[in-house]
């Protein structure tokens, strides 16, 4: 995570306990924020300002799988529209059945952080999948939080590195 930025209470006296009060973009506000929306329109935008603000990432996709029909697109947000510029034409329609995220779904892994690398196919950069569409998005990195809210769904947090940084995430980006 990105340092934290704090600043004192007025007049430098500080609550018993030495608490400071943090910042109104601080890590700590917007995840406050993004919790306090849950369940509401506002809730990933407010996922979305935390997490650009507490970890380098260049995209984000929110999806949703289900077992009897496509998925949802819930929400996206990316440097460059390459990354996105497909989603609901093509991988909606089709191409997601190919993806080793849904993979996960389908195989109702248990919940947690995933990244693409450590379990795509071998030659996943030869595939069907990657040809027709992965490319394109300009994705060279992702990584996905899987949750299940209901039974038969799986919610994917996807975070992206792509061409606009072109860097891979990092060991110690991956384990925090």
């Amino acid at each position: 995570m990105k340092d934290t930025l704090w600043k004192p209470f007025p007049g430098g006296i500080y609550p018993q306990g030495g608490m400071m009060e943090p910042l109104p973009n601080s890590a700590e506000t917007l995840l406050a924020a993004a919790i306090t929306a849950l369940g509401g329109e506002g809730f990933a935008p407010a996922l979305y300002a935390w997490l650009v603000r507490s970890f380098e990432i260049d995209n984000t996709t929110i999806v949703a799988y289900f077992q009897t029909r496509r998925p949802q697109i819930l929400y996206t947000q990316a440097r460059v529209a390459e990354v996105h510029d497909h989603i609901e034409t093509e991988y909606v329609s089709g191409a997601y059945l190919l993806d080793p995220f849904h993979e996960l779904h389908v195989r109702r892994v248990p919940e947690g952080l995933y990244r693409l690398r450590d379990f795509a196919p071998d030659q996943f950069h030869r595939n069907e999948y990657y040809a027709s569409y992965y490319r394109r998005t300009t994705l060279i990195d992702e990584m996905a939080y899987v949750a299940y809210p209901a039974e038969g769904v799986s919610v994917h947090v996807c975070l992206g590195r792509d061409a606009s940084s072109g860097r891979l995430f990092s060991p110690r980006e991956v384990e925090v």
